[in-house]
This record gives structure tokens, C-alpha cells and sequence, in this order.
């Protein structure tokens, strides 16, 4: 029993050391901090569907072409997925072409387990698995085969933050009239979604003892791996384009200009201008709650191929 003494007062001693600072080199009591990574929503084939060496055509063969997501984002309602598949030189007239399933998803692309500290992506989704066959006689020599995937949804993004301000005698304000807002400053939702807010940059400047002018330039950014399909100032459908409209807004203040309404996203980010021309300092807070608000169409597309086509005769 005395011989297990040193290693009971060893364990003490290591758990009350730990209780005042951190212990790198003792892995066994080393709480790692969970985090989710992965941004928007990820869009690819299923293994072997199709397959990637070759495909066989003839005495009844036929493939699986399945199409998986992992959403890292909220959960998506009303998507689309479309199938369509290319053979140069085909003809298709009595097989069944990948355009001819039906597009909608049964169901949504969800989230299932959401906390405010920690959220479970849901991975490996089956959005769809159809079986393929062609006939050969419909099929040129030393053909091969694309097949194209494209998802469509629509995406609500809704984030929140907040806003401070910093009168010149008031040393216990933490924030700065000038600062950058990043996204993790954002509530959960705005690091994940596929267009989300990459920064604020607030500049507040005092007019008089409670009044400031306040300008934010704030960064979107398309990190989903898809595209915008908005419309353009002119009424024009066209990609990349992220309609604005009552995107910033702060309870309580009504003068907040945001220009432009409308946004095209070259390489894949756009700025807003929102300024707020008179924002009178509230007498026992300088935060402000800051909600920011969007809805966009949104689509991915996804390629397999060329496969090589092999005829059995």
C-alpha cells in the first residue's frame, strides 16, 4: 500500500498545479477545446458513383451515379439538384439520360445537432442515387463519359454582432473608435454559411458629447466553393450578383444607408458602405446590437469525367 502513496500524492499535486495554470506535458489531463471546421456547403460524387476507371456498356450493365453533401452551414430547405451527363458522339434515344430523374431533394440539408458553443456538422448526406444503363448501339468508339451535378438552394443568412462606441472621457470602454470587426466576432452562423461577412471596419468619429458619426465598410466574401445568382442593378439575371436590401440594421435607429444595394462579388468579395450619420450614445450602454441580414440564391456544380466507355459485345 506504502508504494502507491508517491503516485496518489504525485496525482494531487499535478491536479492542483493544473487548477492554477496549464500543464502542456501532461497529455491525460489536457481538455481539448472542440471546434468545427468547413465553411458552407461541400458537394461531391460517392465512391465509385460513378466509377472513375471506366464504365460498362452492354448485356445489361449498368452504374450508380450518387451525389453526398456535407453541410456545415443552417439547414437548407427547397434545394434543387440536377443530373445531366455528356458522351460525344452519342445518341441516347431509348436509355435514360441523367436528366431525365427528377430534381428535387426529398427533405432538407440539415444541421441535426445545434448548440451555441459547438455545432455538429452533418457529413455525407445522400442527396440522391440513381442506376444508369446505356445501350451500346448508342454509343461511339472509344467514347468516355461526363457527368455533371449542379445544387441550387436558396440561403438565408442572418448573423449578429455588435457595436461600440467610446466617448474621450470614458477610460473603462474597452472597444475603439476604430477598429476591425472580424467574422468570429459574429454570431455562430457567419462562419460557416457560404457567403458570409470577412470583416467590419468601423470608424466612429464624435460629433458632439453623445452624437457620432459612424461608417462601416464591411467585407462580404463567397467561401462555399459555388456561386451568387442574383440580380444586377438592372434587373438582369446574372451570376455573382448579391442583392442588399435592409442588410444592416441596428433596434432603435433608423438612419442606416448601405451603398450599394446591390453588389457584384469579383473574385469572390464585395464591400458595402453603411454609414449611420447620427448614432446618439446611449446614457448607460455604448454597445449596440448590430443585425445583419441577406437572402441569396445559390448554386454548385460538380464534375465526373472523362471516363472511358468500354463496350461488351
Amino acid at each position: 500500500m506504502k508504494s502507491y502513496l508517491p503516485i496518489f500524492a504525485l496525482i494531487i499535486l499535478v491536479i492542483f498545479i493544473s487548477g492554477c495554470s496549464y500543464v502542456p506535458s501532461i497529455p491525460f489531463l489536457k481538455k481539448e477545446k472542440e471546434t468545427t471546421t468547413g465553411t458552407g456547403l461541400r458537394l461531391y460524387f460517392g465512391s465509385n458513383a460513378p466509377p472513375s476507371d471506366k464504365i460498362l456498356v452492354g448485356k445489361g450493365s449498368e452504374f450508380i451515379v450518387a451525389v453526398r453533401a456535407d453541410n456545415w452551414g443552417k439547414e437548407i430547405t427547397g434545394a434543387e439538384l440536377s443530373l445531366w451527363d455528356n458522351i460525344p458522339g452519342d445518341t441516347l434515344e431509348t436509355s435514360q439520360s441523367l436528366s431525365d430523374f427528377d430534381g428535387r431533394i426529398e427533405g432538407a440539408l440539415v444541421l441535426p445537432e445545434r448548440g451555441f458553443e459547438r455545432r455538429t456538422p452533418s457529413l455525407n448526406q445522400l442527396l440522391r442515387s440513381v442506376k444508369v444503363q446505356y445501350q451500346p448501339e448508342e454509343i461511339a468508339e472509344a467514347a468516355q463519359l461526363n457527368v455533371f451535378a449542379e445544387l441550387s438552394f436558396t440561403y438565408d443568412a442572418v448573423f449578429q454582432g455588435r457595436l461600440c462606441v467610446k466617448r474621450e472621457d470614458e477610460l473603462d470602454v474597452s472597444c475603439s473608435n476604430t477598429e476591425t470587426i472580424p467574422t468570429s466576432a459574429l454570431s455562430k452562423d457567419a462562419l460557416h454559411a457560404p457567403v458570409t461577412i470577412d470583416k467590419i471596419e468601423k470608424t466612429a468619429t464624435p460629433i458632439d458629447e453623445d452624437t457620432f458619426f459612424v461608417d462601416l465598410k464591411v467585407t462580404i466574401k463567397n467561401q462555399g466553393g459555388g456561386e451568387v445568382s442574383g440580380t444586377s442593378s438592372t434587373g438582369e439575371e446574372k451570376a455573382h450578383y448579391l442583392n442588399l436590401n435592409n442588410f444592416l440594421t441596428i433596434p432603435g435607429v433608423g438612419d442606416i444607408s448601405c451603398t450599394p444595394s446591390t453588389v457584384a462579388l469579383v473574385q469572390n468579395t464585395a464591400v458595402v458602405d453603411c454609414v449611420i450619420p447620427n448614432l446618439e450614445a446611449d446614457k448607460t450602454s455604448n454597445v449596440y446590437p448590430l443585425n445583419i441580414n441577406y437572402v441569396f440564391p445559390y448554386r454548385m456544380r460538380i464534375k465526373a469525367g472523362p471516363i472511358p466507355i468500354q463496350k461488351i459485345e
